[in-house]
C-alpha cells in the first residue's frame, strides 16, 4: 500500500506540473493576442480614416465631373472620361468598406470575446486546480500519518 501511495503522489505530481505548464502557455498566449488585437484595432482606425478621405476626394471628383460634363466642346468629353474614373473609383470605395467590416466583425469582435473568456476560464481552472491540488496533498498527509499509526502497532 505504501508504494501505492507514493507511484500515485508521484503520478498526482507530474499531471499536477503537466496542468501548470499548459496554464503558463495559456498565460503566456494573452499578451501576443493583445498585442495582435492591437494592431487590429490600429489598421481599423486607419482603414476607417482612409475611407472617409477616400469618399471626399471621390465627392469632389464627382463634382468635377458634373461642371466638366455640363460644359460644351471638349470639357464635356473630360467630364465623361471623369465620370468612369469616379464609377471605376466607387467599386474601390465599397471594397474598403468591406474590408472594414469584416475585420471588425469577422476578427476583432470574435477574438476580444473569446479572449476574454479564455483569461477567465484559464483563471478558474487554475484556480480550481489549486484547489483540488490541496485537497489531494491533505488527503496524502492523512493517510502517511494513518499508514504511519498503523506501522507502530
Amino acid at each position: 500500500m505504501d508504494e501505492d501511495t507514493l507511484v500515485s503522489r508521484d503520478d498526482s505530481q507530474a499531471l499536477a506540473g503537466i496542468f501548470q505548464q499548459i496554464a503558463e502557455d495559456c498565460k503566456s498566449l494573452n499578451p501576443v493576442v493583445d498585442e495582435f488585437l492591437q494592431a487590429s484595432l490600429n489598421l481599423q482606425l486607419d482603414l476607417k480614416s482612409t475611407i472617409v478621405s477616400f469618399s471626399a476626394f471621390l465627392e469632389s471628383l464627382d463634382k468635377i465631373s458634373e461642371k466638366a460634363v455640363n460644359t460644351k466642346g471638349s470639357s464635356k468629353d473630360i467630364g465623361e472620361c471623369l465620370k468612369k474614373i469616379h464609377k471605376e473609383h466607387r467599386i474601390v470605395e465599397e471594397h474598403l468598406k468591406k474590408i472594414y467590416r469584416s475585420i471588425t466583425e469577422n476578427m476583432i469582435i470574435p477574438i476580444q470575446k473569446k479572449n476574454v473568456g479564455l483569461k477567465k476560464h484559464v483563471a478558474d481552472l487554475h484556480k480550481m486546480h489549486w484547489k483540488e491540488l490541496k485537497k489531494m496533498k491533505t488527503s496524502i498527509k492523512r493517510k502517511r500519518g494513518e499508514i504511519n499509526k498503523l506501522k507502530k502497532k
